[in-house]
C-alpha cells in the first residue's frame, strides 16, 4: 500500500510551506531516509527525507504553498501501484491554475524539440501549456533535471515566454551578455525578502568603534589550552554571545522590539548567531540560529550550544525552532580572517534581523598603532558596528549598551564573574 509524504510542521510557528524543489524525478525509486524534496518557509529552506521507500508520485508541484499536514506526494510499493497512482492522479489534483490577468504567451505546440531533445514536462504542466498555447521549448524548467512543472507554466502565463535567442548567440540585456540566469528562489529569495522588509519597516542607524582586544585574546588562549578538560573549544563568538547577553540585561531597551504599536521588552536574551552555509550554488546562504536564554547560560554552555547549532547547519538538520525567537543578532565576520573581512574593518551598515531592534557586527582583529599614555604602541584592535532601530532606541541608551559591552570584553575576567 502506498505511503504518503506530508508537509511537515518544522516549528511551533509554522503554518504552511512551499515546495521549492523535488530532488527525485517522478516515477523514480526513493530509499528510506533519502532526501526527496526541499520546502521553504518564511525563515528557512529545509531538505525533507522520505520516511519510507517507494516509487515517487508527485501531488504538489514546485512553487505551490500548502498548509502543514497536507499530502505532498505518495510512495508506491510496486510498479503496478505506481501506474495506478499516476493514472488516478488528475482526479486528486486540488489546485486549478488561476486565470491569467494578461496572457502574453504566443501560441505554439506544447511539446517540441529543445536543443535536439524533447522537453521534459510534468503531465499537469503539459496540459496547462496546451490549454494556453505555450511553447515549452522556450521555457527553462525548475523541476528535477530541468523538468518543466506547473509553476513554470503559470509564470509563463503571467509574464510571457522569453524570446528565443538566435542559435549560437548569448542572451543580452541592455547590451550586457548573460553567462547564465538563476531564478531568485529558495534560501536566496527568503533572505532577499527579509532584508527588504527590515529596511522598509524600521529606522536603522549604525555606529562603529574600535576596541583593544588584548585581554580577551589572552583569556581565549587560556580557555583553548583547557579544551580537553572543559569539553569544548571556546571561540570568540562564544565570548561575544556571553558578554552581549549580559550587556542586554544591563540596557533592556536594546533587547526589545516594536510590534503592533507596542514596545515589547523581552525577558530573555536570545542571541542569533549569523552563519554562512554552502547551498551548492555559486553564492550560498545566510541563516541565524539562536542561542536561547543566553543570559542564563555559562560560557561553556554557550560554547556547546553554538557547536550543536553549527553541526545541525552543516548537516542540514537545523529546525525552524532553532532559527526563531531571536531578540538580538551577532554577525562575527572576524572568523573569516583579516583578508576576507577587511572591507568590514573600514565600516559597514549591517541590516537588522527584523523585528529585532539591535544587531552587532564584529570585524577581524588587526595589530594597529594607537596612542597610550602619550606613547605609540601596537595593540590588537577590532572594529565593532552596532545597528539599532532609532524609532524606539535613542543614541544615549545605544551608547550605554556599547559602552557596557566594551567594558566587559576589555575586562573579560571580571565579566565572567
Amino acid at each position: 500500500m502506498a505511503k504518503e509524504v506530508f508537509m511537515p510542521k518544522l516549528g511551533m510557528t509554522m503554518e504552511k510551506g512551499k515546495v521549492a524543489e523535488w530532488k527525485v524525478a517522478e516515477g523514480d525509486w526513493v530509499e528510506k531516509d533519502q532526501v526527496v524534496l526541499v520546502i521553504e518557509t518564511e525563515k528557512v529552506s529545509q531538505e525533507i527525507q522520505a520516511e519510507y521507500a517507494g516509487f515517487l508520485v508527485i501531488i504538489v508541484e514546485v512553487g505551490e504553498t500548502v498548509p502543514c499536514g497536507e499530502v505532498l506526494a505518495a510512495l508506491a510499493e510496486t510498479k503496478e501501484e505506481l501506474e495506478n497512482l499516476l493514472k488516478d492522479r488528475p482526479a486528486r489534483e486540488r489546485r486549478e491554475p488561476e486565470e491569467p490577468k494578461a496572457a502574453k504567451a504566443a501560441a505554439a505546440p506544447a511539446e517540441g524539440p529543445k536543443d535536439g531533445k524533447r522537453a521534459k514536462i510534468a503531465p499537469v504542466a503539459k496540459k496547462m501549456a496546451e490549454a494556453h498555447g505555450i511553447d515549452v521549448t522556450r521555457i527553462t524548467g525548475s523541476g528535477p533535471g530541468g523538468r518543466i512543472v506547473k509553476a513554470d507554466i503559470e509564470k509563463a502565463i503571467k509574464e510571457g515566454v522569453p524570446e528565443a535567442a538566435p542559435a549560437g548567440e548569448m542572451e543580452t540585456v541592455e547590451g550586457r551578455r548573460v553567462r547564465k540566469a538563476v531564478p531568485l528562489a529558495g534560501m536566496r529569495k527568503v533572505i532577499a525578502e527579509n532584508m527588504q522588509r527590515s529596511l522598509q519597516q524600521s529606522a536603522q542607524l549604525s555606529a562603529t568603534v574600535e576596541v583593544d582586544m588584548s585581554e580577551v585574546i589572552k583569556l581565549r588562549k587560556a580557555l583553548v589550552a583547557k579544551e580537553k578538560e572543559i569539553g569544548v573549544r571556546i571561540s570568540m563568538t562564544d565570548l561575544f554571545v556571553f558578554f552581549l547577553s549580559r550587556a542586554l540585561q544591563a540596557v533592556p531597551i536594546m533587547n526589545s522590539s516594536l510590534i503592533d504599536d507596542a514596545i515589547k521588552f523581552w525577558e530573555d536574551a536570545n542571541i542569533g548567531v549569523a552563519m554562512f552555509i554552502e547551498t551548492g550554488e555559486e553564492d550560498g546562504g545566510l541563516i541565524v540560529p539562536v542561542v536561547k536564554e543566553a543570559q542564563k547560560k555559562s560560557l561553556l554552555e554557550i560554547g556547546k550550544c553554538r557547536v550543536e547549532l553549527v553541526e545541525k547547519a552543516k548537516n542540514k538538520k537545523i529546525s525552524l525552532d532553532d532559527l526563531t525567537g531571536g531578540t538580538f543578532t551577532l554577525s562575527n565576520m572576524g572568523m573569516f580572517g583579516s583578508s576576507s573581512s577587511s572591507a568590514y574593518n573600514l565600516g559597514a551598515t549591517p541590516i537588522l534581523n527584523w523585528p529585532e531592534s539591535g544587531l552587532m557586527l564584529t570585524g577581524s582583529i588587526v595589530d594597529k598603532p594607537i596612542v597610550e599614555d602619550g606613547e605609540i604602541v601596537i595593540r590588537p584592535m577590532m572594529p565593532i558596528t552596532q545597528t539599532f532601530d532609532h524609532r524606539i532606541i535613542d543614541g544615549v541608551p545605544a551608547a550605554r549598551f556599547m559602552g557596557r559591552f566594551i567594558e566587559l570584553i576589555t575586562n573579560p575576567n571580571l565579566g565572567l564573574l
